[in-house]
């Protein structure tokens, strides 16, 4: 059976080290490289994440990586998600997945008399 994990990576070191020998497969979201896009969207900064992968492309066969780069509108443009994709070609020698996120909201309209609307 075949183990995989989906992650940001945006944790310690330490946390990614302790798995790389039992996983076959990292589905990473990095959602931007540029740190300002994602501190943006996420609050926190992206060291991590960049650090985190560039540790891994000497240790983990990229055929085993699956990193996807959103387009998330009004944190990242097509110019921002194409930017990404050539820094992980670049760096990495990944092909990512690009897609986009969609927010979707959710508003209820209160009915009179009914309690639960």
């Amino acid at each position: 059976m075949e183990k995989r994990i989906e992650t940001s990576l945006n944790v310690p070191w330490s946390c990614v080290e302790s798995l790389l020998g039992d996983l076959d497969e990292w589905i990473i979201d990095i959602k931007d490289i540029n740190n300002i896009i994602y501190e943006k969207y996420t609050g926190v900064n992206n060291e991590n994440v960049l650090s985190n992968l560039l540790k891994m492309s000497d240790m983990v066969l990229p055929e085993r990586m699956h990193i996807r780069v959103p387009h998330i509108e009004k944190f990242n443009t097509p110019d921002d998600v194409e930017k990404s994709i050539e820094w992980l070609k670049d760096t990495l020698q990944i092909e990512p997945e690009v897609f986009t996120y969609y927010v979707f909201s959710h508003t209820t309209k209160k009915t009179k008399g009914n309690p639960k609307t």
